[in-house]
Formats: structure tokens, sequence, C-alpha cells
């Protein structure tokens, strides 16, 4: 297995595991929204699109991750948006694999940490965050707005 920022010619792969992790999460997405995703995490300078590839070249999983400033470190944070690993490969260390480079990637930026959400009921992918990060007290509100 091998990780590399995801190139135009990976958006097939990307897609079919993207629409399974919007399925995984009970949503969808219009198609419009998603290409400007994928156009977004293509070119937008604080934006990266990972992916973890077999020997084959077959991508087996996806990270996207957003670099922002805070307000309580000189450094950047990297949010670790989304994280998805194909159903036929998990429980073999991908996730991991990929958290921790990412952590290697935001060291190599100077930021100042590395955080991400998940589903309170995400039981499997819980037991493996908490090995690899603390779990802050914090809880998110979230208001949407009708923009599209």
């Amino acid at each position: 297995m091998f990780i590399r920022k995801l190139h135009s010619t990976d958006k097939t792969q990307w897609l079919v595991l993207w629409q399974e992790y919007l399925h995984f999460y009970q949503t969808s997405l219009p198609e419009h929204i998603t290409e400007h995703t994928w156009q977004k995490l293509l070119s937008h300078e604080k934006m990266n699109a990972w992916g973890i590839f077999d020997d084959m070249g077959s991508l087996k999983g996806f990270a996207h991750t957003v670099e922002h400033p805070n307000t309580w470190n000189v450094g950047e944070c990297l949010y670790l948006e989304d994280l998805f690993i194909a159903h036929d490969v998990r429980r073999q260390g991908l996730a991991e694999y990929l958290i921790k480079h990412i952590y290697e990637y935001a060291n190599t930026q100077n930021c100042n940490r590395v955080y991400w959400v998940t589903a309170e009921d995400n039981l499997p992918a819980k037991a493996l965050y908490q090995k690899l990060a603390q779990q802050s007290q914090m809880i998110q509100f979230r208001h949407d707005l009708n923009h599209q």
C-alpha cells in the first residue's frame, strides 16, 4: 500500500468510494456539489485529497484535509474532514496508516493540531481514533444555511 495526493485521473475511483462514504452516512449530494468538491480538492491551496492505493494502483481509501488558521496558536490547524476505507480492506490498518501520514504532512506544514469529528455511533472508528488521538470534550453545534 502507498499514499499519495489524488490526481485528476483518480476521479472515477474516488467517485465510487465517495458515494459509498455518503451512503455510510445515510446522505446524498447533488452531482454539482460532488463535482465542485472534487475540483476544490484538486485546486484549493489549503485543501488536499489523499489516497491510499494497493500495489495494483486501486484506490482503497481517501482522506480530505483542510488547513486553516486559528485563534489559539500561531500555526495553522489541519482538519481531517473526510476519511473512508473501502469495505473489502477494512480492519487492515489502512485508516491508521492514512492518519499517521496526515500527521506527518501536518508536521511538515508546521500545523499545531490535526483534528476531526465522527458520528457518535461509529464505534469501530472511535476505537481506532482513541488509540491515535485524544478525544475532545467539545460538542459540535451546527446551523446549516441553504447555500449550494
